[in-house]
């Protein structure tokens, strides 16, 4: 997807807009654009406006979803895994319980 992107600026701004007019230059300037840095929508839109808004506004939100999704999807596996040792630590239960009650206090209960 992020090549068909790529790909597509290349062809269609490469002509006339310097941060587009070879691949690499292309890639990096995608990138850039991923993280904020948008001087390259301002270049592109001096000349082909509706064509820029074409492709920076689906570009911008479908990889703002995905980079989002990485994120909740590394958060999600993170707390399957704390849940998982968790319930590993209260089975133990005896010795490792008592010694987390007295170091934590109640632990919320009253």
């Amino acid at each position: 997807l992020f090549v068909g992107f790529v790909n597509m600026s290349n062809t269609i701004f490469g002509s006339f807009a310097e941060p587009f007019n070879s691949i690499p230059k292309t890639i990096i300037t995608c990138v850039s654009m991923l993280f904020g840095q948008v001087d390259a929508f301002d270049e592109i839109s001096k000349y082909e406006w509706g064509m820029s808004v074409f492709f920076f506004v689906p570009y911008m939100l479908l990889f703002f979803f995905v980079i989002v999704n990485m994120f909740l999807a590394i958060l999600n596996s993170s707390y399957a895994q704390r849940q998982t040792s968790s319930c590993t630590l209260s089975r133990r239960g005896g010795r490792s319980r008592k010694r987390l009650r007295t170091i934590g206090g109640n632990f919320g209960r009253e």
